[in-house]
């Protein structure tokens, strides 16, 4: 920020003379006291012309001299006193200095500069009054005024203009102070408190205003935020990269047929309409005679092990793993003929029409009326009614994978290997894991998993036989209940949290 001077403020300084004076003495200098001198100050009413390299709260201060012209110069002697002080009469030349003179002329003010810019490359900045008298109180021209059309770039310090009252109080001071103490006549008092022979000279000091540490707070502040920023953006980027090489991951899982969302508990999915318009719909007949009977009898679920057994048959045949036990599958006259044959449907309870009642067959062969199962599929869940069979083809993958959806995979994927190690430690109580973070945590904390996992896991797997499966077999949808919430639940979840929660985890998903 360019540093407008608001002001200036006088002192006399006490120099030593270096003539009767040693060097210790010398480093002495001293501020004679106000009331023994003069005062002379200004606020406001000055002209900043030029500001070179000074900024803002700059101290800019130093001996008040005459810039250096012969005296026979027209600009000089009818205009500034002969007694002023010059260049010649500092006594040491490690001050600063600060020049003044009338404003003459453009060409006379080019010299007085000039002489400044030349005189030991000590001056701080030049000061020049107005010879109009009365106009103090009117103010100085502008800037842009043709009065003060110099190139003052070229100076390497600062060029201010101060009305013609103190800039004439100010010259006859200088001329006033520029011997020893003796020729000080306003101030005899000086020559009793000082030693007579040392020299008084006018300092000044211009008031560039005070620096302003808040541009360089806020540039901190900003560096802070960047930096902050930079952090936060570069973290969520590669946690949202991990989470899209997390969904990439699962998705081949779920093409190569590895995982079933649904089945799982995972993700609940919907059939859409070009793949349920691809499930048969046949008109439903009577169940064959004894000498007809289907291949594939009707599993009872109350035949726990076998039912399992037949169930598991004839998803593998549904899904074109194996061959039929009996022999190929057979069709007469566009209806079934050897599939889990039902009398009613399982949604609405009505009895099928032999010869008269459209169903649809699912691939796990179950049959439901279509408007009964159609809306179950495409709004509801993929899973056949009866048999929890994913009716789906193998290697379907759902159109939107989400971060749950890969975090509840996750889980359900520790879940079964906590339970893997749970049991081998079940089988021996004294072996810890050996390999991995959990082995090592283990092996320090003597931590060997969650009993109460594996407890409600290992009730599910004895409970199969039960609930339709082999014993020692858990069913999938009970094992999903342990391992993660429901979809329901997870959005009931997400629409309790708070804003704040939801947005951090939009911005560092997990």
């Amino acid at each position: 920020m360019s540093p407008a001077a608001l002001g200036f403020s006088t002192d006399v300084y006490v120099l030593p003379n270096p003539k009767v004076d040693n060097e210790e003495e010398q480093e002495h200098i001293s501020i004679a006291q106000k009331n023994l001198t003069f005062d002379i100050s200004l606020k406001g009413d000055i002209r900043t012309l030029h500001t070179s390299t000074a900024r803002r709260g700059d101290d800019i201060s130093g001996l008040l001299y005459v810039p250096t012209l012969a005296y026979e110069h027209p600009c000089f002697h009818n205009y500034v006193p002969r007694n002023a002080t010059q260049i010649s009469d500092i006594p040491s030349l490690r001050f600063d200095l600060i020049g003044i003179a009338p404003w003459v002329s453009k060409h006379c003010s080019r010299d007085f500069l000039n002489s400044a810019a030349g005189d030991s490359g000590k001056t701080m900045a030049v000061i020049f009054y107005t010879l109009n008298q009365g106009n103090y109180t009117s103010g100085l021209p502008p800037r842009s005024d043709p009065m003060w059309g110099i190139d003052f770039t070229k100076y390497h310090f600062p060029v201010y203009a101060i009305n013609a009252d103190p800039g004439e109080a100010l010259m006859d001071k200088v001329a006033l102070y520029s011997g020893n103490m003796t020729d000080v006549w306003d101030s005899p008092q000086l020559a009793l408190q000082y030693d007579p022979r040392d020299f008084a000279r006018v300092y000044l000091k211009v008031d560039t205003g005070s620096r302003n540490p808040l541009p360089g707070l806020w540039i901190f502040l900003l560096i802070v935020i960047a930096v902050v920023i930079f952090i936060f953006g570069f973290t969520s980027m590669v946690m949202h990269w991990i989470q899209y090489r997390y969904r990439l991951a699962l998705r081949r899982r779920v093409a190569s047929g590895e995982i079933d969302l649904e089945t799982m508990g995972i993700k609940r999915l919907t059939i859409p309409q070009d793949i349920l318009d691809k499930f048969p719909l046949r008109v439903y007949e009577s169940i064959p005679s004894p000498s007809q009977s289907p291949r594939f009898p009707v599993p009872s679920v109350h035949n726990g092990a076998v039912a399992a057994k037949a169930l598991r048959e004839s998803l593998s045949y549904a899904k074109g793993r194996t061959s039929p036990p009996n022999g190929p599958r057979s069709w007469r006259h566009g209806t079934q003929t050897n599939a889990f044959s039902q009398s009613n449907c399982a949604v609405c309870l009505e009895e099928y029409e032999p010869g008269a009642t459209n169903v649809r067959e699912l691939p796990c062969l179950h049959i439901f009326h279509p408007e009964c199962i159609d809306p179950h599929l495409s709004n509801n869940s993929s899973l056949c009614p009866l048999c929890k069979a994913s009716a789906l083809p193998k290697g379907y993958v759902p159109p939107h994978l989400t971060n749950a959806t890969v975090r509840r995979e996750r889980n359900m994927r520790r879940m079964r290997e906590r339970y893997a190690n749970n049991s081998d430690s079940s089988r021996h109580p004294n072996s810890v894991p050996s390999s991995g973070l959990q082995g090592a945590f283990s092996r320090f904390t003597g931590w060997r998993g969650n009993a109460s996992d594996a407890e409600d896991y290992e009730n599910a797997r004895t409970s199969g036989a039960s609930n339709g499966g082999r014993h020692g077999e858990p069913r999938r949808r009970s094992f999903s209940a342990i391992a993660a919430p429901t979809q329901e639940e997870e959005e009931e979840e997400w629409r309790n949290m708070s804003r704040w929660s939801r947005f951090w985890k939009k911005v560092f998903p997990r």
